[in-house]
């Protein structure tokens, strides 16, 4: 069954690339085509029926007739609106209607979505949120100099990156769903209108999408930083881009640093390898269908780990953010609507 879990698991897994043709999504679809295809042609041939006995009765009660003629023209003009998709205008009409309608629309676009005055609000009041809330340490132990070194490092990430390659925060954002990752989202995106694959609509709504982005991912590299698992210097991170795939080397990650050193002289080497036997323990326990990661490899080195925290912690890293920004997944939305609602 495909449920938040199993759909977690398998973007960690295989990528978001693995789910650009939503196979949920469109088996959905289709199933909801099929019905609607089989229903309105049962609802057309009853409709035909009604049509031809009111044809047969308008030439039988002549003194009815003007009735029935309304009866006929409000069937045919609910037809023409709900089942063939048409409008009611003729003419003239019709044609500035259409000119009008895309018009319409590419204003409604650059008033809600190309919105600079609410992308830099936002943008501010982002900052505000984030480093209030780190400053009382609202659901999380990041400090405000956490905080800050991660926003230094995702502007330098962003703007010195060529934007067509791959980066850390590509990456981080798909195989965690930071931001703007929804499924439900991500397939509309894909869909391409009349414009092409550029569609303005994308553009525009950047200036929504960017500020979520930004303060999302800044709270989860704060925890990372914090941590020990990112680093100010790329190349003591433990997360790294090999073959375009987000990879994790554990032996940098800081919190296991006498472990992997093998100095078990030191006080701490015991609780960082609890810690290390805790999270294989814990992936095995939310992944009951693979292999069990044994602690130890046929060489006598430990396992590597395939992830720094586990789904759980995971979530409790996101929640920080969707507590100060809202949830941004409709997954969720739906989720807590179906038990708010019974």
């Amino acid at each position: 069954m495909l449920n938040e879990e199993t759909r977690d698991r398998y973007i960690r897994e295989k990528g978001p690339e693995y789910f650009e043709t939503n196979i949920e999504d469109l088996l959905v679809d289709v199933l909801g085509e099929v019905v609607e295809v089989e229903k309105t042609n049962s609802f057309l041939v009853s409709t035909k029926a009604i049509l031809l006995q009111l044809e047969i009765m308008k030439d039988d009660y002549s003194e009815s007739s003007d009735v029935i003629k309304k009866e006929l023209e409000y069937i045919s003009d609910y037809l023409k609106v709900n089942v063939f998709k048409k409008p009611l205008s003729k003419g003239s009409a019709e044609k500035l209607l259409a000119f009008m309608m895309p018009l319409r629309k590419f204003v409604v676009d650059v008033n809600l979505a190309g919105n600079l005055v609410g992308f830099f609000r936002d943008l501010e009041n982002g900052f505000i949120e984030n480093y209030w809330r780190t400053a009382s340490h609202y659901l999380t132990d990041i400090t405000r100099s956490d905080l800050t070194k991660a926003y230094v490092k995702f502007f330098g990430e962003a703007a010195f990156n060529n934007p067509m390659r791959v980066n850390l925060l590509n990456k981080l954002c798909t195989v965690y769903r930071i931001s703007n990752v929804d499924l439900a989202r991500i397939t509309e995106r894909l869909k391409t209108g009349r414009a092409g694959l550029s569609n303005y609509e994308n553009w525009l709504y950047s200036t929504l999408r960017a500020p979520d982005f930004l303060h999302r991912m800044a709270l989860f590299m704060a925890k990372c930083m914090h941590d020990g698992v990112i680093d100010e210097d790329d190349s003591k991170s433990a997360f790294y881009i090999k073959d375009n795939r987000l990879k994790y080397d554990w032996k940098k990650d800081k919190r296991f640093e006498h472990l992997a050193k093998g100095d078990k002289s030191d006080p701490l080497y015991d609780k960082e390898l609890g810690t290390y036997t805790t999270l294989i323990d814990t992936f095995n326990s939310e992944h009951p269908d693979r292999k069990p990661i044994q602690y130890y490899q046929e060489n006598g080195e430990l396992s590597d780990l395939p992830s720094p925290y586990t789904e759980g912690e995971i979530q409790s890293i996101k929640e920080v953010g969707s507590n100060i920004f809202g949830d941004y997944d409709r997954s969720n939305k739906a989720l807590g609507e179906f038990h708010m609602l019974g």
